[in-house]
Formats: structure tokens, C-alpha cells, sequence
């Protein structure tokens, strides 16, 4: 008898803890995140279906990118997503399981005929970063020291300017944001370099100060592997 009145008390207990609501902070980075464009989303849709699988409901707040990192690292906002992972990042975040894979590439402008092969060949480059982006750490880890911008907009706009010869980002992000800021005369300007700086896999991180950040990634995870056994994973994806 007192078993049960142990395991009924736990239930009512967990149940009256249960998560229901996540606050995260991201910025624009469409087609994955967006404040505007409703087909800009893509992340964003995943993240908020994943949890709606699980009861949670999920509200964001748009910042930039590198406001929106510090809120999440120190615990003001439930998390944020995407990120690549790194050995700082594992150090002061909980992380979930991939959400999708991301390939960066070098962007530049046509007439710089930019090439490279490895790191030894960017040194001859004046290379653009963005904030709180993981191509920072890879870059200076490899002896190349940034030109920093606060937005990634600024850094495409110091490449079209001649500030500097290329600029590493998300191949599918740079894109779209190059055709989004630019006129079509100037768009056409740009070009991709065939050999990616990293192929790797973008993740919803969640500050250790967070105190039910376990939690968290664990109801996200959860609903994730759901998602996609639906095929709804697939279709959100997909959607073009």
C-alpha cells in the first residue's frame, strides 16, 4: 500500500513538473531561421514540431546572432539553435542530437579568383567572420585571424566592397542571403568555392546553467526521433 501511494505521489509529482514551454533565442539565418519570411523557417519548424510531439509549446525571440548566443550561454533563454558544435561550446552547453547536416564554403567575388586547398592558402587572403560563428574558432585555430563583423550581412558587404577576398558560411544560407541583399547585377558578382571549409552537423545547445536543461534536450531528442519515424521530418525538409 505504501508502494503505490510512493509511485502515485512520484506521478502527480512529474506531472505537475512536466515541461510545457521553451523560450529560445536565434536570429535570421534563413531559409533555417527567419523573423519575416514565412518560407525561412525551416529550423524553426523542426524545432517547434519536435516539441509539439512531446505537449511542449515553443516561442522564440530574435536578436543578432551573437546577442542571442550570450542570452542562451548565460541561461536567459532556454537555449538556441542552430550551432555547429565545438570544444567550448561542449565545455558550457548541453547539446542535442544533430538536426541536420550544414556545409560551409568560401564566397567571393568572381574577379578575385580566390582558390584554396588548405589553410596554408588563405594566409594570403583577407578573410571575413562573423560573431559568435564557429568559423572564428576553425580560422584562428588554423593560423588565420578575421576580419569581424557583428552581422553576417556586413561580412557579404566587405566582400562586394573589396574589404575582403571571401567570407566561409553555410553554402544554402550564403545564397539566399546574397540574392536577398543584393541587387541581381551585384549577386551575380559572387561565386562559391567548390572544396567546403567543414561538413558538419548544426545542433540546439542548451546552457548547463539552464537548471532543467537535461530536461530539455531530452524532451527535444525525444520528439525528434518521432518526427521523423512520422516521416514528417522528411516532409518538412523537403517543403520547398
Amino acid at each position: 500500500m505504501k508502494k503505490i501511494i510512493y509511485l502515485l505521489t512520484l506521478f502527480m509529482f512529474s506531472q505537475a513538473h512536466a515541461l510545457e514551454e521553451v523560450n529560445f533565442a536565434i536570429g535570421d539565418w534563413s531559409p533555417y531561421t527567419s523573423q519575416s519570411n514565412p518560407k525561412g523557417k525551416l529550423a524553426e519548424n523542426i524545432i517547434i514540431e519536435s516539441f509539439k510531439q512531446e505537449g511542449v509549446k515553443v516561442n522564440f525571440t530574435y536578436n543578432n546572432w551573437s546577442d542571442s548566443y550570450e542570452q542562451a550561454l548565460n541561461g536567459q533563454s532556454d537555449g538556441t539553435f542552430p550551432w555547429y558544435l565545438n570544444e567550448d561550446r561542449a565545455e558550457n552547453f548541453l547539446f542535442s542530437d544533430p538536426i541536420f547536416i550544414e556545409k560551409q564554403v568560401f564566397f567571393s567575388l568572381k574577379a578575385t579568383n580566390f582558390d584554396w586547398t588548405g589553410y596554408e592558402d588563405l594566409r594570403k587572403y583577407k578573410i571575413a567572420g562573423t560573431k559568435s560563428f564557429t568559423h572564428i574558432t576553425t580560422l584562428k585555430s588554423n593560423g588565420i585571424g578575421p576580419i569581424v563583423s557583428d552581422e553576417e550581412s556586413e561580412s557579404f558587404n566587405k566582400v562586394l566592397n573589396g574589404e575582403v577576398d571571401a567570407y566561409p558560411t553555410s553554402e544554402v544560407v550564403g545564397k539566399q542571403t546574397i540574392n536577398t541583399l543584393f541587387s541581381a547585377e551585384d549577386a551575380a558578382k559572387f561565386t562559391t568555392h567548390m572544396i567546403p571549409m567543414t561538413i558538419d552537423n548544426m545542433f540546439l545547445l542548451v546552457s548547463k546553467k539552464v537548471p532543467n536543461g537535461a530536461e530539455i534536450v531530452q524532451t527535444f531528442n525525444l520528439g525528434l526521433m518521432k518526427l521523423k519515424a512520422s516521416g514528417r521530418f522528411a516532409e518538412i525538409v523537403e517543403q520547398p
